[in-house]
């Protein structure tokens, strides 16, 4: 469809192909709709990955039961004075298992706190603990292997005990093997270092990006907190509203997905990719139009463009994109006659843009109080 599109001339924007990863996206070249799509492709895969994730829950459910069955038969034999006491090699791979086990449970606490949208996101030392535990696992599964190759060689231990280690074995073996092929590149492709160099190479496949960044903050927290309160709300259709009251805040305490999406904006702007401003007005809870592209700009500005950048990102660019830069984007003779008057400067404070003294749309000139008399009008329609 892209090819088609471009033959005829048609600039298309749109998701990525989730389930083909980068690479694809990269290679066709494809504008991305979203900025947070680059979390679904490639900085934290999870639907295209899914068997990865079947066998991370496999494993550690399976580590996790013989943990508890050994610790369980562990106790019971303490209970009983007359059981046979336990070889070392048995009592050394519950320990090894154990370990593994631990150090799995840990690192994924360190990752659930700085993978996308955790709490500490740009920690570089929880990356590194996430990574050293990992290795950990694989030193201890290497030990647990050698030790319950030795229980099947004695014949004195019970069968009992050598099912339990062997299983145990495969289990640490399968956990690891996900941990250092998958989770651990994972977690450092959403770090500083790995974040800069997918916009890297977005610049380099002249990919432009749209942000919708005010998306993100309508999921939860105190930026959807301030889109509920906004006053513009208030000219929207009742229907609309109470649809969007019934979209919950799915956001787990800690949730920092709206910086996160900041950091990566940041970092595409500071690579050269072209950002064009856009919302997703009325296509999701709590974008109205006009407003949502103010508040869009003010986080761009948030994210470290200049206010002239952000603005740009709203004008030429999308022209740019659209190819109509002849027609509309900036203020030359001949083009659109589609301007804001403002009171301040808003290459300063892209804020003034927020309370205009008029609009010129196609030519035609509407004042402040035309344009309020508009809104009421549409507040009261049926």
């Amino acid at each position: 469809m892209l090819e088609v599109a471009r033959a005829a001339g048609i600039p298309l924007v749109g998701h990525a192909p989730v389930n083909l990863g980068l690479d694809a996206l990269l290679e066709e070249r494809q504008p991305l709709a979203h900025i947070g799509t680059q979390s679904n492709i490639y900085l934290l895969p999870l639907a295209a990955n899914r068997v990865w994730l079947f066998m991370t829950a496999a494993a550690l459910i399976v580590l996790i039961m013989v943990v508890a069955f050994g610790t369980v038969a562990e106790l019971l034999r303490r209970w009983r004075t007359a059981a046979r006491r336990l070889s070392a090699r048995v009592s050394r791979a519950r320990v090894l298992a154990r370990l593994v086990l631990a150090a799995w449970v840990l690192a994924a606490v360190s990752a659930a706190l700085f993978l996308p949208g955790g709490p500490l996101f740009a920690s570089l030392t929880l990356r590194v603990a996430f990574t050293s535990l990992n290795l950990i696992a694989a030193a201890a599964t290497v030990c647990l292997v050698v030790v319950t190759v030795g229980i099947w060689r004695d014949a004195s231990t019970s069968s009992a005990s050598r099912i339990q280690a062997a299983v145990a074995s495969f289990a640490s073996l399968a956990a690891v093997w996900v941990g250092l092929v998958f989770w651990v590149p994972v977690a450092w492709r959403s770090s500083d270092g790995g974040i800069e160099r997918v916009a890297r190479r977005l610049h380099e496949a002249g990919i432009p990006v749209q942000t919708t960044l005010v998306n993100y903050d309508a999921l939860g927290g105190t930026g959807r907190m301030r889109l509920v309160q906004d006053p513009v709300m208030s000219y929207l259709q009742p229907d609309v509203l109470a649809r969007w009251r019934r979209v919950p805040q799915a956001v787990p305490p800690g949730y920092r997905y709206p910086e996160f999406m900041r950091a990566v904006a940041g970092a595409l702007h500071r690579a050269g990719v072209p950002l064009m401003a856009g919302t997703d007005a009325m296509g999701f809870p709590w974008i109205a139009p006009g407003a949502s592209l103010q508040y869009e700009l003010q986080l761009l500005t948030e994210s470290g463009l200049t206010p002239y950048e952000a603005i740009r990102a709203a004008t030429v660019v999308p022209a740019t994109f659209l190819k109509k830069g002849e027609e509309f984007g900036t203020i030359a003779n001949g083009k659109r006659a589609d301007l804001l008057l403002v009171d301040g400067n808003p290459v300063q404070d892209v804020g003034h843009l927020a309370q205009p003294v008029g609009v010129m749309a196609r030519g035609r000139w509407f004042t402040r109080e035309q344009l309020r008399q508009m809104l009421v009008t549409l507040a009261s329609e049926p």
